[in-house]
């Protein structure tokens, strides 16, 4: 069995988050479609290709890139998410993509093949290690010598109104903070100068980070973005747990509300910010 040292992060991807984000990864991949597709961009994979995708989730990134390298390329797929890998899996299969391969893996310990791959990507996936300086030094030893690390993640949670908008909406006069400093999250990479030592100091060159703005889409409708946000293992559903009954009702109607006012041609649309950081093996 793969060693797994990221142990709280793992035991919430297996639980009922995992499950939820597996059953619902059409609605969270399409979601970020504009996001992933400047990832790819920055990315720039070619034909041929040996590509690792870091939190992989249910495979959407690494599926666009298997496309890319083709027949004579390959694509792993790394995540500690059983459900979800199980769901990459049978969308790979459905696609008839051969070679790509998902593995539940650790990115801070796993014995990925040294220099074993041209690129390592990531969407959205490495925000959540307990220790990010081991992580990229593992993730660089996977790289051949120059190989390209292109990865997207969050910045501060201010510039984020997708989220702080839906944080608002759900307060009923509580005070909500945002994550801690210092512990695995969706924001914490978004300390640039902190992202940079990080990443030279675990043997990378010509770090350079982009900023990027787009949207982030919610769902269809109000009423489509609401019920799943609030389900179960959704990203709003810890924000009611010490509501009542009638405070939950009025919550989610807000929510509703303020979802609505977003609502584009395309979906429920939200502005985000990212940042895209791309560098080379040294």
């Amino acid at each position: 069995m793969a060693e797994i040292v990221n142990v709280e992060q793992a035991a919430a991807w297996n639980g009922v988050a995992g499950v939820h984000w597996a059953t619902y990864s059409d609605y969270y991949e399409g979601g970020v479609r504009l996001l992933r597709d400047r990832l790819l961009r920055a990315a720039s994979v070619s034909a041929g290709e040996r590509i690792l995708d870091v939190g992989c989730g249910t495979g959407a990134t690494t599926r666009a890139v298997a496309r890319t390298a083709g027949s004579e390329g390959y694509a792993l797929g790394a995540d500690l998410s059983s459900p979800m890998l199980e769901k990459a899996r049978r969308l790979a299969s459905a696609e008839g993509l051969d070679d790509i391969e998902f593995e539940r893996a650790d990115a801070q310990v796993h014995p990925f093949p040294v220099g074993g791959f041209d690129k390592v990507i990531s969407s959205f996936g490495v925000m959540f290690f307990s220790d990010r300086q081991a992580a990229f030094e593992n993730l660089g030893q996977a790289l051949r010598p120059g190989g390209e690390l292109a990865i997207i993640v969050w910045r501060a949670l201010a510039d984020n109104p997708w989220v702080t908008l839906q944080m608002d909406a759900m307060a009923m006069g509580r005070t909500l903070p945002g994550p801690p400093a210092g512990v695995p999250s969706p924001f914490a990479m978004a300390d640039e100068a902190d992202v940079l030592q990080m990443l030279k100091a675990s043997g990378f060159v010509d770090v350079a980070g982009e900023d990027v703005d787009e949207l982030i889409f919610l769902g269809k409708s109000p009423e489509d973005a609401e019920a799943c946000l609030t389900l179960p293992g959704g990203p709003v559903h810890g924000l009611m747990t010490d509501l009542d009954e009638a405070d939950t009702a009025e919550a989610r109607r807000r929510l509703r509300a303020m979802l609505a006012e977003h609502q584009t041609s395309e979906g429920v649309g939200l502005q985000t910010g990212a940042r895209i950081w791309t560098a080379r093996r040294g």
